[in-house]
């Protein structure tokens, strides 16, 4: 349950709860649902969404990041592409970094800053993003557009679009943390 509390009119205070309220016989269709006060207080219900999908739909899983792969002929600039999760966030989504070659390795500026190329079209590209485990990840390039389970990524390691022609992998199945020390001629002793 989300909870957030503000000051309505006149300065008394209001309380704007999202709940997801399981549904105690699921196999049973529903013909009404029926609220009855428990006090004086006033209480307004705002909406109802009836949601069957899988997990708890406010329960987020963790964000972690995954690689999207597009289709071979929908290459594009990654502020050309746009993903959104339905029942999540997608917090960064980025061009997957070109493979160091050889030519950057011997190059005599190698390692000093040389300014970035210019960005160019790809088909892969990188996202983190967090949802529950029903979300559906909508990735749209173009005039192209696919929706990928968000959960069954998280959960499997990877999934594929409902047209087959995307894909979403999960790049680290948990957190993963570098432990750094530096040593230089402050340091040393």
């Amino acid at each position: 349950m989300a909870t957030d509390r503000r000051l309505g009119q006149g300065g008394s205070p209001l309380c704007f709860s999202v709940y997801a309220l399981a549904n105690p016989r699921p196999d049973h269709p529903l013909r009404s649902i029926v609220f009855q006060a428990s006090s004086d207080l006033r209480v307004a219900v705002l909406g109802i969404t009836l949601y069957s999908g899988p997990g708890h739909p406010l329960r987020h899983v963790p964000r972690r990041a995954y690689r999207l792969t597009l289709p071979a002929s929908e290459k594009a600039l990654a502020s050309d592409v746009h993903a959104e999760l339905d029942m999540g966030v997608v917090t960064r989504l980025y061009a997957a970094p070109a493979p160091v070659d050889e030519a950057w390795l011997k190059a005599e500026d190698r390692g000093l800053g040389a300014p970035p190329p210019a960005p160019e079209p790809g088909r892969e590209f990188l996202l983190e993003a967090t949802g529950s485990e029903g979300a559906v990840l909508t990735v749209k390039a173009g005039d192209a557009a696919h929706e990928l389970p968000s959960g069954e990524a998280f959960a499997a390691g990877s999934a594929r679009s409902t047209d087959g022609r995307a894909r979403v992998e999960l790049l680290h199945h948990r957190t993963t943390w570098v432990h750094v020390r530096v040593i230089d001629g402050s340091t040393r002793g």
